[in-house]
């Protein structure tokens, strides 16, 4: 069967998501030396978190069309990293996962979502950190649609807030509670009850995840967990009939 042809951007801004195999796991260096490379080859990145087991980018094509870009870069840093670490065969799980941009508030949302995504884990490097003096990132792209830094800082703020985010997966959930809470989820279970209700409430604020995943990572009863998300739920005013609306 053919591959399903992906989602082109007229911008040419995608998201873009790399995924390790499972024995792969990314210290410092190695997140470094990837950056390295995009910037060696003129990439234009207008957002970076790169976490143990994936790196997530907001890519501008330039002279090069994503694929191209995605393609050369991965090439040179497994040769690296193979090399480094003495090991042969894949490094990065299958193809790389795109989002296609179709207006400027899709791009804004692209750049929040990999920021906040930092927010969530601890050894992640980010272009969270210092946006604007971020020698990977061209910032002056990104300053041409705000009067001010701290309007763009704004509006990021506002779409982590206000937008469902990027879909984490059930290892980087599992991550963000032993990174945030230090302990392991499946021991969740173990607290005490109103100690153990905070803690998922908290993990579904911060992360949107589902009560059928938190579930599946802490193996904590699905009727639990659904009584603690409907806590998030905002409450829908009362009905007002027009016989009272009239009264007033």
């Amino acid at each position: 069967m053919a591959r399903k042809a992906r989602e082109k951007s007229e911008l040419g801004i995608y998201l873009v998501t790399l995924k390790s195999v499972d024995d792969v796991l990314f210290n410092a260096d190695d997140k470094i030396n990837f950056l390295n490379i995009l910037r060696k080859n003129q990439t234009t990145l207008l957002s970076y978190t790169m976490l143990n087991n994936s790196f997530l980018f907001v890519i501008k094509e330039k002279d090069k069309a994503i694929d191209v870009i995605l393609r050369q870069a991965s090439i040179k840093f497994v040769k690296k990293y193979n090399k480094l670490y003495d090991r042969q065969g894949k490094v990065f799980a299958g193809r790389y996962v795109s989002y296609a941009s179709h207006t400027m508030n899709d791009v804004w949302k692209f750049i929040a979502n990999t920021h906040e995504l930092a927010s969530y884990n601890t050894d992640a490097i980010s272009s969270s950190d210092n946006y604007f003096e971020n020698s990977y990132i061209d910032y002056n792209y990104t300053l041409r649609f705000f009067d001010s830094k701290a309007d763009f800082f704004e509006l990021c703020n506002n779409l982590n807030t206000n937008g469902k985010g990027i879909k984490l997966s059930d290892e980087e959930i599992a991550n963000y509670i032993i990174n945030t809470f230090q302990v392991q989820p499946h021991n969740i279970a173990k607290m005490p009850q109103t100690l153990l209700e905070n803690t998922v409430y908290q993990i579904f604020k911060t992360t949107k995840a589902s009560a059928r995943q938190v579930a599946r990572i802490t193996s904590l009863p699905l009727r639990l967990l659904w009584g603690v998300a409907k806590k998030l739920k905002p409450k829908t005013p009362p009905k007002v009939s027009k016989n009272e609306i009239g009264s007033k």
